[in-house]
């Protein structure tokens, strides 16, 4: 049962690490006598490997960032004066909010359609 999950743990792997070592792996999981010290780290190298290896870091730091770059506006927003309607959308103060917020989002949607695009590309021309 065991090995039955370690090899579904390999087959998550990204694909050029899944075909370079999967067998070596499974094969030095079948001769080990600590098959659960072996489990835990290959699940910790299946964290590593889409992580750190795939780039998928860089997405997750500019979901991060990016909404970040929102904070010094958060200056421009009067203090609530205990009703909900505190900003209102047809004050210059509003206007900007949404605009503001608009134009991230588009540059924001922009940038990653067009590095989504040249990864994509690149990899079929190579």
């Amino acid at each position: 049962m065991l090995r039955w999950l370690y090899s579904v743990l390999l087959l998550i792997h990204p694909p050029r690490f899944r075909r370079r070592f999967s067998k070596d792996m499974l094969m030095i999981f079948d001769e080990s006598p600590k098959k659960a010290a072996l489990f835990a780290d290959g699940a910790a190298s299946v964290t590593r490997q889409w992580l750190l290896r795939s780039g998928l870091w860089k997405w997750a730091l500019a979901g991060i960032g990016g909404p970040l770059t929102l904070l010094p506006g958060l200056a421009l927003i009067p203090k609530p004066s205990g009703s909900l309607d505190a900003v209102r959308l047809d004050t210059p103060v509003g206007f900007v909010m949404v605009i503001a917020l608009a134009s991230v989002f588009a540059v924001s949607l922009t940038l990653i359609l067009a590095v989504t695009w040249f990864r994509f590309a690149g990899r079929r021309r190579a």
